[in-house]
């Protein structure tokens, strides 16, 4: 898979067809990453999902996000590419240069501008979520009867975080957003470069805002309390690589043990 690139929204599309034909149907598909970790009882989890029907996703008017983001739908992108890709491992530095410091920096501006799908408003918002079996079922069917949605998108930069959004934010799916009531309320007085802060999102927690670290923020023992007493299900992100990412996933498991049996 490309960073980036279309190939992520492909392997997010691959696991939902493969969870919604599976012997048992779940109730929820939720997307997770091996530097995802949760910080609730496999009860409290279980709890939530039983006690909701709601989907849980970030989603904002990428028109109101500023240049920066209106780009990525705006201009053909070509990031499915190995020797240019930024993480790429077989990355060749003078393509690189020609895509990025070329095209992108400069002959990218003068290109026409791309004319979205059905003209619809282009929604951008994390990666992750969690959708009801349903949502996901109406969204596979949406994306098998619209080829030319799918043909689209695979020339926009970052897609994994406008793909899913873009289709429920223009379709009735988004009637179910857990916090849909406060969206409205927010966009009907929309300003240019504000974008919606969720309470939920994706039911993760992730720290954008510290200063000095990775956004976002490789969590350590500094996160630990704030981890134990977030509303969240799962946080992001950890790894077993770094020592003191490891010191806070010890940690937590030793509280989720203790809570799980109390």
């Amino acid at each position: 898979m490309f960073w980036l690139g279309y190939s992520l929204v492909a392997a997010t599309i691959f696991l939902m067809r493969k969870a919604i034909t599976s012997l048992h149907q779940p109730d929820y598909l939720i997307l997770l990453s091996g530097q995802d970790y949760p910080i609730k009882t496999k009860k409290q989890i279980n709890d939530f999902y039983s006690n909701t029907t709601l989907d849980y996703i970030s989603l904002n008017k990428l028109t109101a996000m500023g240049t920066e983001f209106t780009k990525k739908t705006a201009y053909f992108h070509f990031l499915e590419n190995r020797f240019w890709n930024p993480k790429s491992k077989v990355k060749i530095d003078f393509l690189y240069k020609i895509y990025f410091g070329l095209y992108v920096n400069r002959l990218m501006k003068w290109m026409p501008k791309r004319k979205m799908f059905k003209n619809w408003t282009p929604y951008f918002g994390s990666q992750w979520f969690s959708l009801t079996l349903n949502t996901s079922k109406e969204i596979l069917r949406f994306i098998d009867q619209n080829p030319d949605y799918v043909k689209f998108m695979k020339n926009v930069e970052a897609p994994d975080e406008i793909f899913f959004q873009t289709i429920i934010g223009n379709t009735t799916l988004i009637e179910n957003l857990s916090e849909l009531e406060a969206f409205k309320k927010f966009t009907f007085n929309l300003k240019n470069n504000e974008k919606f802060i969720y309470k939920w999102g994706s039911l993760k927690y992730m720290d954008w805002e510290s200063p000095n670290r990775a956004k976002p923020a490789t969590l350590d023992m500094r996160d630990y309390d704030v981890l134990v007493s977030s509303h969240f299900l799962f946080c992001r992100k950890v790894s077993e690589r770094d020592q003191k990412s490891k010191e806070l996933i010890d940690k937590l498991d030793k509280f989720l043990i203790v809570k799980g049996n109390l």
